[in-house]
């Protein structure tokens, strides 16, 4: 059903294609960068359903907010909290047994690939819309509440998680 998928990144380049948080091998759904233009993709019914911009380019050795948001009729994509792409989109979501792999992409054999070459840093995936509209207030903090399927602050102790996503 609907979910959210957001984190910061803060990458030294983004040449060529980098996975920032993702569970996409020919299923489910991951926030992708390709050459500095940001994509979010869920996979549904079979395809990709894919909101990305031509027109917004991601800052090297900059923080930057963004989130990938499924609601059950569209796909969007936001950058600091700014609606930079949608698209119309349902039906029910393929998944697969691979790992949300953080800071690259997933190969068939649940290996990274891809990989970012920076940091990310607050990485939560929750259940239902988190976020709708134009625009938003990114937290720099995500906090934990009764949607939140998986919490990464990336401080040692501090990784939560409470249910398959």
């Amino acid at each position: 059903g609907p979910f959210t998928l957001e984190g910061w990144v803060r990458a030294d380049a983004y040449d060529g294609r980098r996975g920032l948080f993702s569970k996409m091998e020919s299923a489910e759904y991951g926030l992708l960068v390709s050459d500095g233009k940001p994509s979010f993709s869920v996979h549904l019914d079979g395809k990709y359903a894919k909101a990305e911009s031509d027109a917004v380019q991601l800052k090297r050795n900059t923080w930057q907010h963004l989130a990938g948001v499924y609601d059950g009729q569209e796909v969007r994509l936001y950058v600091d909290g700014a609606l930079v792409a949608s698209q119309k989109a349902g039906g029910t979501r393929t998944r697969n047994e691979l790992p949300l792999i953080l800071g690259a992409d997933v190969k068939k054999s649940g290996s990274p690939t891809s990989f970012l070459q920076g940091a990310i840093d607050e990485v939560r995936v929750s259940r239902g819309a988190r976020y709708s509209g134009a625009r938003f207030a990114p937290a720099r903090r995500h906090t934990r509440d009764a949607d939140t399927l998986l919490l990464y602050h990336f401080e040692i102790g501090r990784a939560s998680c409470r249910e398959r996503v």
